[in-house]
């Protein structure tokens, strides 16, 4: 009687089921692709529990910062405005008259000194002075409040590419492209000649006009105007 070989029996899996995931030696840190999830087959191995390499980091949008600062913000409304619309570039300084107080203070201190002055002498001396030194020091002082009054509320806004002048109330922009020639006029005052456009007067009395001439002097030599 013939002898039947058996052979023991497997587990079966279905065709095109997951594949088991292998697993590290014992004693080894994981590996990427250990210990992950079984894939199905046709996949390539996907990145287990080990280290992931860090996500990239892109740089972060550029912010715009603020707009360049231009001094307008310390200026009346209307030279600013007038500035801007003309283009006049950064503001550099402002030259102002004394104003009405200040010439009366001086006028009205010159005449309290003189007469204590007159006083002393004849309290001292038994003479009084008529004329002289205090005669001229007086006349001077009022002379000096009558301009401080005449030219009250005059002031210049000098900028970058031009000026802005404001006497009696009303504000005249000059862009230094449309001026022609610096001229010296009559007791140290200079007169800025523009084409198709009256000439601007910019008188002396303000203070540090000196510093004003010499910035304006400098532009014409920059810019080539004739000056006399």
């Amino acid at each position: 009687m013939g002898h039947r070989v058996t052979h023991p029996s497997y587990p079966q899996q279905p065709y095109g089921g997951p594949n088991p995931a292998p697993q590290p030696p014992a004693g080894y840190p994981p590996r990427p692709g250990w210990g992950g999830p079984a894939q199905p087959y046709g996949h390539p191995p996907q990145p287990g529990p080990g280290p992931q390499p860090p996500a990239p980091r892109w740089p972060a949008p550029a912010v715009p910062g603020p707009p360049p600062a231009t001094g307008y913000e310390q200026l009346p409304p209307q030279v600013a405005h007038l500035a801007s619309l003309c283009r006049l570039g950064g503001y550099q300084r402002g030259y102002r008259t004394p104003g009405a107080a200040g010439g009366v203070l001086v006028a009205a201190g010159t005449l309290v000194g003189v007469i204590l002055v007159e006083v002393l002498l004849i309290v001292f001396t038994d003479h009084y002075v008529v004329g002289g030194f205090l005669f001229f020091a007086v006349v001077y002082a009022f002379v000096h409040m009558f301009r401080c009054v005449a030219n009250s509320g005059t002031a210049v806004h000098l900028f970058a590419d031009g000026l802005v002048q404001t006497s009696g109330g009303t504000h005249t922009p000059v862009h230094f492209g449309a001026v022609t020639a610096l001229r010296v006029r009559g007791k140290g005052h200079r007169e800025l000649a523009r084409v198709n456009a009256p000439p601007v007067r910019l008188t002396a009395f303000l203070r540090d006009s000196e510093e004003l001439f010499q910035r304006l002097g400098q532009t014409a030599l920059q810019r080539r105007w004739p000056a006399n």
